[in-house]
């Protein structure tokens, strides 16, 4: 806290005082020291976004395989497959999936508030952003895998009886039906690639992994952005940017080699 003279407005001299004029003060015991001086500015890297990491179509392919009959490893090819946030997946509800239109509705996350009631876990309407409520269509696989989970889950239903508790009528639940903690989930994950022996990349990459795989087939960034859920294309080509120049010159060479190879044919 700033120490001013009693004769004049803190707020005032806050305002209109010079750097000159702040030292003066200090020099005549007006003002004990000149606080902003201590203040340091940020860092550049402290501004700069997280770092993006994603894996190969192979090295995805290989952990949803290895996976694939473990708990979680429904939920770890939903995330993959469709770019689900963590919260998002963990809070889908079977009345958001229509498994005979190959087709999700993201509707509401599953979030954690360390010292609430239920654990921390609460279930929120709202997603990250207004763009996040959003359909999602899904591939014939994970539509399986869908049909999957709903049978298994419903055994477990059978099994554990009055025990078994879902009453948010949720995908991926814990073996008894109760929702699942977000950052329990993404902790697994880590351990499975750690055991895997893949490269380490977070629960959240398997996001970033989605979107480079969705450049890397040629979608067009307004897709992209409505799958993802974000704000606008401008912010899904400023995160991803690099991958679309990438992919921009990858299509340049597929489309030559059609050109090149349709006046070959022709013998032009």
């Amino acid at each position: 806290m700033w120490l001013t003279p009693v004769t004049t407005s803190p707020i005032t001299e806050t305002r209109q005082a010079s750097p000159k004029s702040l030292s003066d003060a200090v020099d005549r015991d007006l003002l004990v020291r000149i606080v902003a001086t201590k203040a340091k500015p940020p860092k550049a890297s402290d501004t700069k976004p997280p770092e993006v990491s994603w894996w190969t179509p192979a090295e995805l392919r290989t952990f949803l395989a290895k996976t694939a009959e473990e708990p979680l490893g429904p939920l770890f090819r939903v995330a993959a497959m469709t770019g689900m946030r963590r919260g998002e997946v963990c809070g889908l509800r079977w009345s958001d999936v229509d498994l005979d239109k190959a087709w999700i509705e993201v509707r509401q996350q599953l979030t954690v508030v360390r010292g609430a009631p239920n654990g921390g876990l609460l279930f929120s309407d709202r997603t990250k952003t207004d763009h996040g409520r959003r359909g999602i269509d899904l591939d014939p696989t994970t539509v399986a895998v869908l049909r999957t989970q709903k049978r298994r889950q419903a055994e477990h239903r059978l099994a554990t009886g009055a025990g078994w508790s879902n009453e948010h009528d949720l995908v991926f639940t814990e073996p008894d039906g109760r929702p699942l903690d977000p950052e329990s989930v993404a902790k697994t994950f880590a351990r499975r690639v750690s055991r895997h022996g893949l490269r380490r990349i977070r629960f959240h990459d398997l996001r970033h992994t989605h979107v480079a795989h969705l450049i890397e087939a040629g979608e067009q960034p307004l897709l992209i952005t409505r799958r993802l859920g974000h704000a606008s294309t401008a912010f899904t080509q400023d995160r991803y940017g690099h991958l679309f120049e990438d992919a921009g010159s990858q299509a340049a060479s597929a489309v030559a080699a059609m050109v090149d190879g349709a006046e070959a044919s022709t013998g032009g």
